[in-house]
């Protein structure tokens, strides 16, 4: 059962991360629909990423997995505070960063499950 929820937390982050190619669209309307749904996949991606953790592990110990479900948690929030908080431009790429290192932190988290 775990393996299934880290597939699915895997398959909601990418679909969240798609939201780059909503983005550079024309159309107002697909951009709006892309915004909504990424924020909507982040949270379904959280959750999910939390049961993940709770499925696999019984004890609380920093693990790659447990730094990718931080992470997940920081680059979520930092996505509410730059959606509400009208940010600056240097501010808003945070969040992007804090994505770039999520997803590292799951791609080695996998790799090291792979591994061992």
């Amino acid at each position: 059962m775990s393996f299934i929820t880290g597939l699915l937390t895997l398959a909601f982050f990418i679909m969240s991360i798609a939201y780059s190619m909503f983005k550079m669209q024309k159309k107002q309307g697909r951009r709006l629909f892309g915004r909504k749904s990424h924020c909507f996949i982040g949270y379904l991606t959280l959750l999910i990423g939390l049961i993940h953790s709770i499925l696999a592990n019984t004890s609380i110990k920093f693990t790659l997995g447990f730094l990718s479900l931080f992470l997940l948690l920081l680059s979520i929030v930092s996505g509410i505070l730059m959606r509400y908080l009208k940010p600056n431009p240097y501010k808003k790429h945070i969040h992007i960063i804090i994505g770039i290192l999520t997803c590292m932190a799951i791609l080695s988290h996998i790799y090291s499950k792979l591994l061992f």
